[in-house]
């Protein structure tokens, strides 16, 4: 079989087809609104698939041997992070460069708790245990503030505990602690966060204030029609931060319903091809990973286009392989790397 066929036939070319397909759309709509964005993001992508392609041939077991290691280095960086200057503290500077610790410490959770979920049979000291192993980063990320991302770890994390099959006490018992916790999680939140939560279940109440990026959000994708439009909107700067969180309603006034349908497939094909993927392969370890990372691109994918289309509240989170920005890119392109990693190793096997 030639390189060429090859390349057409495997799952894990597959997987990278469809995960450059959902970057294509992105560089076009970021060439119409910024050249600069079009340039950087493409240097990231071109980066980011240097980084697919080394990581791809590092022996899958060596990511269960540092598992621990790389788990507590990501906590270690969180907790630097917590100690800087300033109310913000989501970036740390390396080199230059400016690093946000948290998109990189969903994947090392995700690898973290699928070692720990192969290896344990789920009772009450042991779901303690995986417990922990969500919720130590997420109160941190929490802290810094980013309740985005902290919904993102409680959703992926306990998704995972609850594929792997906990009792139905146990559950109902969880539930209940959750449900507990909410008003003293309500009280730590900062008032802009409160805000956008009141805002997004009351958004006439302030809509030149709180509530003035939803609005503009679903006035774009509107004026997008079928086939798209001048995207006058978007042009006019109406909807602020529409090169990060809010691209998809950028794209969705410049291309259209149809455009943007044919664009949540890819998403959505992407993560069919992922369980597909987790289905083949027999190792819990790794079988645990794909699920998680399907997960964790799944809960993005939902939080994002809901908050663009204004049935969920604004909180930051960006479109999975889409929307602008180095950090993201990075740390999906590392989990994707990971997962294809397993893949090819499984059926060399």
């Amino acid at each position: 079989m030639n390189i060429i066929s090859k390349f057409q036939s495997t799952i894990e070319a597959r997987l990278i087809r469809n995960v450059l397909a959902v970057a294509l759309c992105s560089l076009i709509i970021l060439l119409s609104i910024n050249i600069s964005l079009f340039a950087s993001q493409t240097i990231k992508l071109i980066a980011s698939l240097g980084i697919l392609y080394v990581i791809s041939k590092i022996s899958p077991e060596t990511w269960f041997i540092f598992a621990e290691m790389i788990y507590l280095c990501t906590l270690f960086l969180l907790v630097i992070n917590l100690l800087g200057m300033g109310t913000i503290k989501r970036w740390s500077s390396v080199g230059g460069l400016f690093l946000q610790v948290s998109e990189f410490a969903k994947i090392s959770m995700i690898l973290m708790l699928s070692k720990f979920l192969a290896i344990n049979k789920l009772n009450w000291f042991s779901l303690s245990k995986a417990s922990l192993i969500i919720l130590i980063p997420a109160f941190l990320i929490f802290k810094q503030p980013n309740l985005g991302t902290t919904l993102i770890f409680l959703a992926t994390g306990f998704t995972m505990i609850w594929i792997k099959g906990i009792n139905k006490k146990v559950l109902i018992c969880a539930i209940a602690l959750a449900g507990c916790a909410a008003p003293v999680v309500w009280s730590k939140m900062l008032p802009y966060q409160k805000t956008r939560i009141t805002s997004f279940m009351h958004k006439n109440a302030d809509p030149r204030g709180s509530s003035y990026q939803t609005i503009q959000s679903i006035i774009a994708i509107g004026a997008g029609g079928f086939f798209g439009s001048k995207a006058l909107h978007n042009k006019l700067g109406f909807v602020p931060e529409n090169h990060t969180d809010f691209l998809f309603s950028c794209f969705a006034e410049h291309f259209g319903f149809i455009a943007s349908l044919i664009l949540i497939c890819l998403l959505f094909a992407l993560l069919i091809k992922l369980f597909d993927a987790s289905s083949l392969i027999s190792d819990q370890r790794k079988r645990f990973f794909c699920i998680g990372f399907m997960l964790l691109l799944f809960v993005q994918i939902f939080m994002n286009i809901g908050m663009n289309i204004g049935i969920l509240p604004v909180t930051g989170v960006v479109l999975p392989f889409f929307s602008y920005g180095g950090n993201s890119m990075l740390s999906l392109f590392f989990g994707l790397a990971i997962t294809i990693n397993f893949i090819k190793y499984h059926k060399a096997n």
